[in-house]
């Protein structure tokens, strides 16, 4: 097996998730840098971790500007926002809103990996990955290529992935799939977002947001989103289950119909 690899220019490498400038944060929150800034000299939002001479912003910082917005978008001036992150962080320590904060962020916890090319293309046995179809990944976030090496930003996808394809399915065709999967899992991720807000964190914004109930909607989110991957995943393995019955009962048919008499 080759795979064909052309010349990709990429700056210092990062993780795009937790490894953040202030130019990337502000593209990924839709929060123009100015008003980033802003927030961190009013106080509502913690500086960047400098290394060099580079700031670098984390999945907190992201969940952080999420939950301004909201407060925001309920008239919550910047002073009451300061206000109710420093009684949090006095009422349950810091360690507790960051745990909502994190558990906002909805990180999934999956390990990255690096690998070299020819352990890359090792993972898809016989299957050869074309220059469109790297193109294709790399456009999808799935697989970056550095001049040394391969990252996979998720480990488990490529180890699924990749059995996949050595089982028989295009490459391109596991993509097409995983395109679609993702388009579903977003749709089903908006209705349990819209169902935790209204049950909630409504209730919990009602009330003043207060830091003696900041440690249980930590647990409810993170129960919520636990429950709703279980479910999803047993609503698919019904649904696999009915379409793999289906099929086997059509082969069965179509092996015991009744073959017409021979003309001759």
């Amino acid at each position: 097996m080759r795979l064909v690899l052309v010349k990709y220019e990429f700056r210092r490498y990062h993780d795009p998730m937790t490894d953040l400038t202030i130019d990337e944060l502000a593209a990924q929150t839709g929060t123009k840098s100015s008003t980033i800034r802003l927030y961190q000299h009013q106080g509502v939002l913690p500086g960047p971790a400098i290394r060099g001479r580079v700031g670098f912003y984390s999945p907190g910082h992201v969940a952080r500007l999420d939950l301004i917005g909201r407060l925001q978008a309920r008239g919550y001036t910047l002073a009451a926002i300061k206000d109710l992150v420093e009684s949090w962080e006095s009422g349950r320590g810091l360690e507790s809103l960051l745990g909502l904060e994190s558990a906002v962020t909805g990180t999934t916890g999956d390990e990255p990996l690096d690998l070299s090319p020819q352990e890359f293309v090792a993972r898809f046995g016989d299957v050869e990955i074309d220059v469109a179809t790297m193109q294709r990944a790399i456009a999808m976030g799935l697989v970056e290529v550095h001049p040394d090496h391969i990252h996979v930003p998720n480990a488990s996808f490529l180890e699924l992935g990749s059995e996949l394809v050595r089982l028989g399915i295009e490459p391109n065709a596991m993509l097409d799939e995983w395109e679609h999967v993702e388009t579903v899992s977003q749709d089903l991720a908006k209705r349990f977002r819209a169902a935790f807000e209204a049950s909630v964190w409504e209730p919990f914004v009602a009330k003043g947001m207060p830091a003696s109930d900041l440690d249980a909607v930590t647990v409810k989110l993170d129960r919520m989103r636990k429950i709703g991957r279980e479910i999803v995943a047993i609503a698919l393995k019904n649904a696999i289950a009915a379409e793999t019955d289906a099929a086997l009962g059509t082969a069965a048919a179509r092996m015991t119909r009744p073959r017409k008499p021979d003309a001759s």
